[in-house]
């Protein structure tokens, strides 16, 4: 099925959705209260990747119109936990959550400006 605007949008809401939660499980936690505790940690990865799984989904022509989303980069990190998990570097994934993710936010939001949900 071909690619369209607001299923591309679609797939940027659930970015939208994951990214928010990935902040919301790391707020407030250090790195090594987020590696100790292996919920918050799994629950964290799984956002991640969903976050990524998602960008993955998006088309080309709608990654070109929005350039400033590090497309490359999220489905980067979604690949490695998925496929090289052993290479999980948990300070990445804090660094990811606490100054990438935070500032994705904002952008991805200022995007979904022109695709508001059809009721």
């Amino acid at each position: 099925m071909p690619s369209t605007p607001f299923r591309d949008a679609g797939s940027v809401y659930d970015m939208l959705h994951y990214a928010r939660q990935a902040v919301r499980f790391t707020s407030g936690q250090t790195l090594d209260e987020i590696a100790s505790n292996e919920k918050t940690l799994s629950a964290t990865l799984y956002a991640i990747t969903i976050l990524g799984e998602a960008a993955r989904r998006v088309s080309q022509e709608f990654r070109e119109k929005y350039p400033q989303i590090p497309w490359q980069q999220i489905t980067g990190i979604r690949s490695v936990i998925v496929h090289d998990y052993q290479r999980v570097d948990k300070n990445e994934i804090w660094n990811v959550c606490t100054r990438d993710v935070p500032a994705l936010i904002p952008q991805l939001e200022e995007i979904l400006k022109d695709y508001p949900i059809q009721s």
